[in-house]
């Protein structure tokens, strides 16, 4: 390798030349002979006469398919010495560097496709293998990671891969860019009848020649330990000769930023839709979200979900405590019952500030798992409503869907008599309704702020129901939402308007509400059995209240601007013509009252219907 002064310096010194000079420094070059480079390597199909690696063994293919194993596999020297200063030397070229060989990567597919450089910041370039203009080296490389993977029997056979369907591609980053935590399957990349083909295995081959911790740029690899339950992380630096290879389809990976240009070549081998994988990937993990305020019910709600759960191994539950520090629910839920499945934020109730605080607090105790369950801390569950939920959302016809509804109630009397299909352990009935409940505009109150009610309904739909509104007493998602959407922690003391503001924000970002076809999930309604915030309501708390609710209105004006503001992929006025509502001129359409569908669907008794006046008791 050639050195001069400059290979001395700090990256981030580097950097500071750079903008200087308005121009990139050059990078170190390796010193190979051209006459080496093709007496040594002639290209050959998948490098059959004259490897430049070594094959994988059993064990490694163990590592990368079987259940028990998280599907990752590191190669420190995947080629020759040689073979690897060629490919860096030609990959870091003026062609292979040059700005217009690139463009920008987008995140999301089809129509949803879009630039989001906070979420992904790396440039990239489709490399066409048919090409031949590509310089030697790399055709070599490829022919040599192709060759590791579609030569050995057992991995083809296990991912059910078809040889001739790989895709390669050439990514830089740069000056603080990143890529967020991601499989590289989501959705709508599934098979489908016209394309049975998925992606299957990840290869990722690193072309930095010299690179330190300040540098960043590390591959973070997501894991689940069987031994503790609980999600560790890998940390790859990207280095010369480094291939990391990984499944597609469930093991998560982020680029955790840089501060010098990070080069990678990443290869994709494609198969058909499971029937392996599916049982090799890991039970998705679950975040449920709960605040409580001074409420006996909160352990009982932990016992029922993780009892009723058809994997409670795969979930983990937030709660931000607002009650006495000697209050028996707090004890027995910080108790070593829940270690390492309970993670808990107590705050003294005196120093409560309503619902949207106490959920930002929850979130943030949020650690990375796939799915995110908004809830109160009064509930009930059906057997299995964990793999319902998933399944539910899977049925979705949109890749940013949120699962929501109000719940039926649950009854906190001791069940009578035999054994009730949907009676608690602690013999309370939960309820007999199975229907799913449909949220529908109600009226706008005094303060302007629109209130929702839930009905009941009483023809069975096949698939979700799109819905109009948001509930924060029942939401499940993708966990990307608590990234993307956060709780605005600005909203003291704020009631009435809390789910109209966030159910605003989430559809203008992009995200579509549906209710599940039937319901699995209950509430109790009725809050005498508790204390109640209004217990210390003063003059302070009603003036941060007027306060919030004026910051509801200018979000929904358009005034509010940064981290919680509206999206930008629809408009406000979009979602206004969409669930019938007027927000200025406080006019409801007769189709929002019934949640766009016929009135004859829906069961006539208002006994059933629950307005977010009885909703909002679980912030009290």
């Amino acid at each position: 390798m050639t050195f001069t002064l400059l290979n001395a310096f700090d990256s981030r010194v580097h950097n500071l030349i750079e903008q200087a000079l308005g121009d990139r420094l050059p990078f170190p070059s390796y010193e190979v002979p051209q006459s080496k480079i093709k007496s040594t390597y002639q290209s050959s199909k998948y490098a059959h006469e004259s490897r430049s690696f070594e094959a994988l063994n059993p064990s490694e293919c163990f590592l990368l398919s079987a259940k028990e194993s998280p599907g990752i596999l590191i190669r420190s020297d995947f080629v020759v010495t040689d073979l690897a200063k060629c490919v860096y030397n030609g990959i870091r070229s003026t062609t292979y560097v040059d700005d217009s060989v690139y463009r920008t990567a987008n995140i999301g597919h089809g129509q949803r496709s879009r630039t989001d450089l906070n979420a992904r910041g790396d440039r990239i370039h489709w490399i066409a293998t048919q090409n031949h203009s590509y310089f030697p080296a790399l055709l070599q490389l490829l022919d040599a990671i192709r060759s590791l993977i579609l030569d050995n029997s057992l991995l083809v056979e296990k991912f059910q891969l078809v040889k001739d369907r790989t895709s390669s591609q050439i990514a830089i980053f740069d000056d603080g860019s990143r890529f967020v935590r991601h499989t590289d399957v989501c959705h709508v990349d599934q098979a489908t009848e016209l394309n049975p083909l998925v992606r299957k295995i990840t290869c990722v081959y690193y072309v930095n020649a010299v690179w330190n911790p300040d540098d960043g740029g590390c591959l973070r690899l997501y894991y689940q330990d069987k031994y503790s339950l609980s999600e560790k992380a890998w940390d790859i630096a990207p280095e010369l000769n480094t291939l990391v290879i990984f499944r597609s389809e469930d093991v998560e990976h982020e680029v955790l930023p840089t501060s010098k240009d990070r080069l990678a070549i990443t290869t994709w081998f494609y198969g058909l839709k499971d029937p392996i994988l599916e049982k090799t990937s890991q039970t998705p993990t679950i975040f449920v979200g709960i605040p409580s305020y001074r409420d006996p019910e909160c352990s009982k709600t932990v016992d029922d979900l993780l009892q009723k759960a058809a994997s409670p191994e795969s979930i983990y539950i937030g709660i931000c405590m607002q009650c006495e520090e000697a209050a028996p629910e707090y004890r027995y839920l910080a108790g070593e019952k829940f270690r390492g499945r309970v993670r808990i934020d107590w705050m003294d109730y005196k120093d409560a500030a309503g619902p949207c605080i106490a959920r930002h607090r929850v979130q943030a105790l949020w650690n990375k798992e796939q799915y995110y369950l908004q809830i109160d801390s009064h509930m009930r569950f059906a057997e299995r409503w964990d793999e319902f939920l998933l399944e539910e959302l899977a049925k979705c016809p949109s890749e940013k869907a949120i699962l929501t509804s109000y719940p039926p109630e649950y009854h906190l009397s001791a069940y009578k008599g035999d054994a009730h299909p949907h009676a608690c352990d602690d013999g309370q009935l939960i309820s007999p309704i199975t229907k799913p409940t449909l949220l529908c505009a109600s009226h706008f109150d005094g303060s302007g702020m629109l209130r929702q009610t839930g009905r009941l309904v009483q023809k069975p739909h096949n698939r979700p129901i799109p819905s109009s509104f948001w509930a924060a007493g029942f939401a499940f998602s993708s966990a990307a939402v608590i990234e993307e959407i956060p709780y605005d922690p600005f909203m003291q003391f704020l009631f009435f308007g809390e789910e109209i503001a966030m159910g605003s924000r989430l559809w203008t970002w992009g995200w579509d509400f549906f209710a599940p076809t039937k319901s699995v999930i209950y509430h109790r309604w009725s809050r005498a059995y508790r204390p109640v915030f209004q217990d210390l309501e003063d003059t302070q708390t009603g003036r941060y209240r007027v306060k919030s609710q004026a910051r509801t209105r200018s979000l929904m004006q358009g005034k509010l601007t940064g981290k919680y503001a509206l999206g930008h992929e629809r408009s406000f006025e979009a979602y206004e013509a969409f669930i019938g509502v007027n927000m200025e001129t406080k006019k409801i359409e007769q189709r929002s009252l019934w949640g766009n569908l016929d009135p004859r669907e829906f069961i006539d008794t208002s006994a059933e219907d629950r307005s977010d006046t009885d909703a909002r008791n679980q912030h009290e």
